[in-house]
């Protein structure tokens, strides 16, 4: 008897571990038309976000303060190189229309929006960069809400080698080794 009621526990564990497996796994699944994402940001600091819009598609995004922060949006046309922010402030740059298309600087408020449709048929599709600034108040965390998919984008940091220093210590290094060369051949 004791196998019998061992093997029925068993039985019976196992299958309530069947039913209630079901009810356990959660199908959560994201809109595929809304993209959410946060971060905590410092003042000054900046987090970067590249979205590709075809012809006639519309951007919609909206940023809002977890505490007391106050955000700025920058949509950008062209690939930013720089950052265009440090800890002084805005790089006039920033708002220069040949590269900034829609931005929001509104003072005081928790909550930043920006609506742009991509409607130059030149580009019919092309990426866009949309720049988050935690303007004052910081540190802050934001909830970016978006109609579409958006990926993080990274400024490049990459130095460029100085060629002339480079080109001049090699011609340094080899005239040194010509002249060590020439030296010890006339000793000999």
């Amino acid at each position: 008897m004791r196998r019998t009621t061992s093997k029925y526990i068993l039985l019976a564990g196992a299958l309530l571990v069947l039913l209630f497996s079901s009810f356990a796994a959660v199908n959560a699944s994201e809109d595929p038309e809304y993209y959410t994402d946060s971060f905590p940001l410092q003042t000054f600091d900046f987090r970067m976000y590249v979205v590709s819009l075809q012809l006639n598609d519309t951007l919609i995004v909206n940023v809002t303060s977890v505490a007391d922060g106050d955000f700025d949006l920058f949509l950008f046309s062209t690939r930013p190189m720089e950052a265009y922010v440090s800890r002084d402030g805005y790089d006039s740059e920033i708002t220069n229309p040949e590269r900034t298309l829609e931005y929001d600087v509104t003072q005081g408020s928790p909550f930043s929006s920006i609506n742009f449709t991509a409607d130059n048929p030149d580009y019919p599709n092309e990426l866009y960069y949309l720049q988050v600034v935690l303007y004052d108040r910081g540190p802050d965390s934001y909830i970016l809400e978006a109609n579409q998919e958006m990926e993080l984008y990274f400024i490049p940091f990459i130095p460029g080698y100085p060629i002339l220093a480079i080109v001049g210590v090699s011609f340094l290094t080899i005239g040194v080794i010509f002249f060590q060369k020439k030296k010890s051949m006339i000793k000999h």
